[in-house]
């Protein structure tokens, strides 16, 4: 959405991911962000429903989560981005799936898919470009920056041993942070992993958030 930028919204953004927010937008789930206040979880999203949602726009950012292997989520994605296009309120659209700071900026609204692709170094193999494709480019042929959000992977292993990164969380939320990657790998991996994938997953909420802010502020982007 349109973005009204203020100058301690990369700290506000910072610490919406800290404090776990880009981990709680689970399918089907919108975070609207007003500000640094979350506004509210809408379960059984529709874009009928958002419409007629109040509590969804003027928003700083939409948070839209997905099960990666859920054809209909991407589908829902697609909706919501030519919704939004056609209102005038789609200022940019950050994306997991592509690393910082590759972005379509620049890029004209009837560029190729292979260009698209080559702009966001999609990995194919980490994320089939047939099933984010019609997301893609549905934002590039509206004339929308697409921005990679996530980490990137070189950054990783260093994030793995940043301890800084623990104190992002309060301690209560860090052990539960803890418990989601031991599920998330279905508890198969060594304890003494844990911690170091932990400051991962953190390091990518901040760069998801310092993306959203960047998006919202081009001038601080690096």
């Amino acid at each position: 959405p349109k973005f009204r930028a203020a100058p301690d919204m990369v700290a506000k953004m910072e610490a919406l991911a800290a404090q776990g927010v880009l981990e709680l937008v689970t399918p089907y789930q919108l975070a609207a962000l007003e500000g640094d206040t979350v506004q509210g979880h809408l379960e059984g999203v529709t874009v009928a429903t958002l419409e007629g949602d109040r509590r969804t726009l003027p928003a700083d950012a939409l948070l839209v989560g997905e099960q990666h292997d859920a054809p209909e989520h991407q589908q829902l994605q697609r909706q919501i981005v030519d919704w939004l296009a056609a209102r005038g309120d789609l200022a940019s659209l950050a994306m997991e799936m592509a690393e910082r700071p590759h972005t379509t900026a620049g890029l004209p609204r009837d560029a190729s898919e292979s260009a698209v692709r080559a702009a966001l170094a999609w990995d194919e193999a980490g994320w089939p470009w047939a099933t984010y494709a019609p997301v893609v480019m549905a934002a590039v042929r509206a004339g929308v920056p697409v921005r990679g959000a996530n980490l990137p992977r070189a950054d990783m292993r260093r994030a793995m041993a940043d301890t800084t990164l623990d104190a992002r969380l309060p301690p209560a939320m860090l052990a539960e942070q803890e418990s989601r990657i031991r599920e998330g790998h279905c508890h198969t991996l060594p304890e003494s992993q844990i911690r170091p994938m932990t400051r991962i997953q953190i390091a990518r909420d901040v760069a998801m958030a310092q993306t959203l802010t960047e998006a919202a502020n081009p001038a601080l982007a690096k």
